[in-house]
């Protein structure tokens, strides 16, 4: 039990997910504040807010698109079917 673990602790890379939880707090927090300045009617430090609250959740999300993209990649790499890959290339770099 104990080096199960060990050798999950080591697959974390704890940088990497405390740079995604603090981007997910500024982008949380930003949001409930951009939302009770608009109820109170303070319009410009609602867009204030969530200008930061989009940043927030666009640094966690841009995290996690390349995550997804290189996953894709790998499984596509293992079929080894050249074609299929290159077309999902293509579509990725299209987007």
């Amino acid at each position: 039990m104990f080096k199960g673990l060990s050798r999950l602790i080591s697959k974390v890379h704890f940088g990497h997910e405390l740079v995604n939880l603090i981007s997910f707090f500024i982008g949380m927090l930003a949001s409930s504040a951009m939302v009770s300045f608009i109820i109170y009617g303070a319009y410009e430090w609602a867009f204030l807010s969530g200008l930061f609250g989009w940043l927030g959740f666009s640094v966690l999300f841009s995290r996690y698109e390349k995550t997804i993209y290189r996953k894709i990649t790998l499984k596509l790499l293992r079929n080894y079917d050249h074609d299929k890959v290159r077309d999902v290339l293509k579509i990725i770099r299209e987007q």
